[in-house]
């Protein structure tokens, strides 16, 4: 089902690579399933919550303005 505002495609996952240290990845691993019940589930969720506690914040405005990320307009969110 589709929030109100949003297209199919927006719903969409595109599939990236990610490569970590053999110790990262335990740890990535000793979060199932606390986290998701795979390690890609687990990156994906660790990086929304980052994200989410992270949206606003000092880095990302400093982010913003250095023109290293484009969130969009800030009325949209």
């Amino acid at each position: 089902m589709l929030m109100p505002g949003e297209n199919k495609s927006s719903n969409q996952k595109i599939g990236k690579t990610v490569k970590l240290d053999e110790v990262h990845w335990k740890i990535v691993k000793g979060l199932i399933p606390f986290y998701g019940n795979s390690e890609p589930e687990v990156i994906r969720t660790i990086v929304m919550i980052w994200i989410n506690d992270n949206i606003g914040s000092e880095a990302i405005q400093k982010l913003e303005k250095l023109k290293a990320i484009n969130l969009g307009n800030k009325n949209e969110r």
